[in-house]
């Protein structure tokens, strides 16, 4: 059961109904062009076992294609960091934790290692994070530059996708945030607590990359866990979102995950 709070700074927040003990409070970061509504599956899932969450959607997605950059994706970190003190202060200094997705880690990431100082968050879950990606897709590093605004039509469904084409300038951003990060963890290793999920066979991040980024020690207290999703879920290895897309089974070690991840860190408000 859930009450909604309010929609504010591009993050709709929703709490469990009065009365229910706080566990405390999850940001929840959606994916490149997918809509932020298909991460509410999630979202329900941890309101129910007392959490508030702001599902937040970046920049770009928002009907705002051609004023997308990364420095626009670490501002909507900023204003939902900025959320998250007042929230957490309002209920007697509830934990923070984080739920993100795919180019939603890799903002996660970006933003925590520029601003590392100002950083909340106590622990994080990563959804296919978009860290390394698969060696065929650097062909969109070389013509973003070049075509930024060439479409590239995209091939997941229409209930999961924002647009039915990206321009590049979106994947030429995307390859920005990942080349800072390279250079920024390099310098001062990621020392927070992350769980990162993805299926080996993801057709757009690389696995392998990932688990060589952890092995040099850029995020020496994350854990990499394979999941294969079921071949006939949403078309995709990579949507790592709802019961649909990954299947009855991986959703329920998904949702189990989440709970045991967050859990050591609960306190009752």
């Amino acid at each position: 059961m859930k009450a909604r709070i309010f929609q504010r700074d591009h993050i709709e927040w929703t709490r469990p109904l009065e009365g229910q003990s706080l566990r405390g409070l999850v940001l929840v970061v959606h994916g490149l062009n997918l809509k932020s509504s298909r991460m509410q599956a999630l979202v329900n899932v941890l309101v129910d076992r007392g959490y508030i969450v702001g599902n937040m959607t970046l920049a770009g997605h928002r009907g705002d294609k051609e004023a997308v950059d990364r420095e626009a994706w670490l501002r909507d970190y900023e204003a939902a960091t900025l959320a998250l003190r007042e929230l957490s202060a309002e209920h007697g200094g509830l934990p923070i934790y984080a739920v993100c997705m795919s180019l939603g880690a890799l903002t996660f990431v970006d933003f925590i290692t520029e601003h590392p100082q100002h950083q909340p968050f106590e622990k994080v879950l990563m959804l296919a994070p978009a860290l390394s990606l698969r060696w065929y897709s650097h062909i969109f590093r070389v013509f973003a530059r070049w075509l930024p605004g060439f479409p590239i039509p995209s091939f997941s469904r229409a209930k999961d996708r924002v647009y039915r084409s990206l321009p590049l300038r979106f994947y030429g951003e995307l390859y920005k945030a990942q080349d800072m990060i390279r250079r920024k963890l390099k310098a001062r290793p990621l020392k927070l607590p992350v769980s990162i999920l993805m299926d080996p066979r993801d057709e757009l991040v690389s696995y392998a990359g990932v688990e060589a980024m952890l092995k040099r020690g850029r995020m020496p207290m994350a854990q990499l866990q394979g999941r294969q999703l079921p071949d006939d879920a949403a078309g995709s290895y990579h949507l790592f979102i709802c019961p649909e897309s990954m299947g009855s089974s991986i959703w329920q070690e998904v949702t189990d995950e989440l709970n045991e991840f967050f859990k050591d860190e609960s306190v009752a408000r």
